[in-house]
């Protein structure tokens, strides 16, 4: 079993040669997670330590912890997360002090945040909770617009933060692109979709093909374009059909009062053949009687 003094002095000495490599970072974070059965004793001098720091190495101490939090949870153990969950608002305020040096450390500080939101490290509300003041700092800090003189800050440490930014920057970029084992295959796609605003065909289409013009200025975009514009009009509604005709007026009566019946319309029924008779056979014919039958003059 691991001497609890012992593990305690050599975590110190790590935490005190911490730089914002990615090296130093990831020794100190494997460190506390192999010793993980004294998790409250190198807790504690996590703590320590930031409280001592200065405000530049106060942001590694943070990286470190996020380092831990990925290590421990591919080895399935959550004891940094519930230490570090109930004093998070007071490492937050120690990182990010409010004051015009503290400001410096609120764009690392949100980043951190918001990678631990995206990997489900801690609830959303307690996340909103310390990262609400951040956000309001933030905005203030914009609209004073202080040099880096009123900060405090001389030209080596200027140089030295940059230099520290660099490096963690490298290191939360190639974090990117590690996804963790646990989750489902359309995860990522998943994410960058609700991050993703929702397109408008109406104006979206024509604003990527500019875009495609300008940087394939050769290619046939103008064609493309304008079969989407025909293709846009043909799928337009059609225009409302016309009115029905008015129907006829019925027939005036007759100036003698009698009833007319009108005739029956040619687009309700079809006309009648007309009656045509064959001409009948003598024998067919009827007989007349001597009044009907014509009178022919008598042969002399």
């Amino acid at each position: 079993m691991d001497d609890p003094f012992e593990c305690r002095l050599n975590f110190l000495s790590l935490l005190e040669k911490l730089n914002a490599s990615q090296q130093s970072i990831q020794k100190v974070a494997n460190y506390a997670v192999r010793h993980r059965n004294l998790a409250e004793d190198l807790y504690s001098c996590l703590l320590e330590q930031l409280d001592k720091a200065t405000i530049n190495a106060r942001v590694n101490i943070v990286y470190v912890l996020d380092a831990i939090f990925a290590i421990s949870h591919k080895a399935g153990f959550k004891g940094y997360h519930d230490l570090t969950r109930q004093d998070l608002p007071r490492i937050i305020e120690t990182v990010v002090p409010n004051d015009a040096k503290g400001n410096v450390n609120i764009g690392s500080t949100r980043k951190i945040l918001n990678n631990w939101r995206r990997r489900r490290y801690f609830e959303t509300e307690v996340l909103d909770v310390v990262e609400k003041p951040l956000l309001q700092r933030e905005a203030a800090a914009a609209e004073s617009s202080q040099t880096a003189g009123d900060d405090g800050f001389s030209k080596e440490d200027i140089m030295r933060r940059m230099e520290e930014d660099r490096e963690r920057h490298k290191r939360f970029r190639e974090e990117v692109w590690i996804r963790s084992a646990e989750e489902s295959v359309d995860a990522e796609f998943q994410q960058l979709w609700e991050s993703t605003e929702p397109l408008v065909p109406d104006t979206d289409y024509e604003v990527m093909m500019l875009q495609n013009m300008l940087r394939l200025p050769h290619y046939a975009w103008h064609m493309m374009l304008s079969q989407r514009s025909s293709a846009v009009n043909t799928m337009a509604p059609p225009p409302p059909p016309p009115p029905p005709p008015a129907a006829p007026a019925a027939p005036a009566a007759a100036s003698n009062g009698a009833s007319t019946t009108p005739a029956a319309s040619s687009s309700s029924s079809p006309p009648l053949p007309p009656v045509t008779t064959a001409p009948l056979s003598p024998a067919q014919e009827p007989l007349q009687s001597p009044e009907e039958s014509p009178l022919t003059p008598s042969s002399p």
